[in-house]
């Protein structure tokens, strides 16, 4: 459902632009972390991109995570460009985790990352690092798809990073431009 409201917020966008050429900006990498202690303690807002800590990620993810407090839940949502054999698209993901730990010092929150992986988020409200550590479920030979992943190295250590602290370049911009004015 949030991936169908995702393409037409994108669609809606894409066709309210004017005759002039407007840049749409999908996915740009850069960190930004919201909290403010004093006014509003029990909100936090981040968004950056995913690293993993042994460089594999294949598909870029650019990240925005909610927390609330008064909810008890973070939310965790994604917007990945997939690379396949016939080109790119753009796919996304939205889910949310259970808050186990929120002090002065710190956000645990823990989930279901998809059918085969547990995740365990960590922010860190001084020093502002986010966190997310995933391991394959217990019972996850039992799928074929996730008996496919129990080699990989565990556990999958994703930083949230700047795209400045990337090696990689994770933009991708979409423009509308009136047929006449092409070349």
């Amino acid at each position: 459902m949030i991936r169908i409201i995702g393409f037409l917020f994108t669609i809606l966008l894409l066709s309210s632009c004017n005759q002039q050429e407007k840049e749409l900006v999908i996915m740009d990498g850069k960190k930004s972390f919201f909290c403010d202690q004093e006014t509003n303690p029990s909100y936090v807002s981040v968004t950056g991109i995913w690293q993993i800590k042994n460089d594999t990620l294949i598909d870029p993810h650019e990240v925005k995570i909610i927390c609330s407090k008064a909810t008890s839940n973070c939310q965790l949502i994604e917007a990945m460009i997939k690379i396949r054999d016939h080109g790119y698209y753009l796919s996304s993901d939205d889910r949310e985790l259970a808050i186990k730990t929120w002090d002065n010092d710190k956000i645990i929150a823990s989930g279901n990352e998809g059918q085969c992986f547990i995740g365990v988020l960590n922010i860190d409200l001084h020093t502002r690092e986010v966190v997310l550590i995933s391991i394959l479920k217990k019972n996850a030979s039992s799928s074929l798809l996730c008996s496919s992943l129990k080699d990989l190295p565990m556990p999958i250590v994703y930083k949230l990073v700047d795209e400045s602290e990337s090696p990689w370049d994770y933009s991708m911009n979409l423009t509308k431009t009136k047929k006449s004015a092409r070349k």
